[in-house]
């Protein structure tokens, strides 16, 4: 039988590395993404995982081809964990259109893009679980943090 594998982005602390820690014990094989996964790789090959680390931002197109083309390697995907670290707090009128336009792709773009490169592999399958993970904002916004708010909202 296959082993279950799982993509999870932003695997390299927090909720992140704690799901691929989580998903690693029901016997998934884990592929991990951030911009430096060396860390997160060998604390989970030490405690006997198999794992690959895929470094990079969501919002690098590069990034995105290498995490569907390390997927596609493995000839199926069971699930995939949307995670990504959050962008500065701050109001409405001190965001950047530089700031908004990156973390559009971070947020927005790049797991958007992620998925319509592994739905096919997944419809395919018959099969599939996708988790993205954002805030409590996106139910009752927060002052001051306008980039999550609508970005993670977007998103979901």
């Amino acid at each position: 039988m296959e082993r279950k594998i799982a993509l999870l982005t932003g695997a390299s602390k927090g909720i992140g590395f704690a799901t691929a820690q989580a998903l690693a014990k029901r016997g998934y094989d884990l592929i991990i993404n951030s911009r430096n996964t060396s860390d997160s790789v060998t604390k989970l090959q030490n405690l006997g995982i198999n794992v690959e680390g895929v470094d990079g931002s969501l919002g690098d197109s590069a990034t995105i081809s290498a995490l569907v083309t390390k997927v596609k390697e493995k000839n199926h995907i069971d699930a995939i964990l949307l995670n990504h670290g959050g962008p500065p707090i701050k109001p409405f009128m001190d965001v950047s259109d530089s700031e908004w336009e990156a973390y559009a792709k971070i947020m927005l773009h790049g797991p958007l893009s992620l998925l319509r490169g592994l739905t096919p592999m997944m419809q395919k399958q018959n099969s599939g679980k996708v988790v993205a993970i954002t805030s409590f904002t996106v139910k009752s916004p927060y002052q001051g943090i306008i980039l999550s708010n609508s970005l993670r909202a977007a998103l979901v």
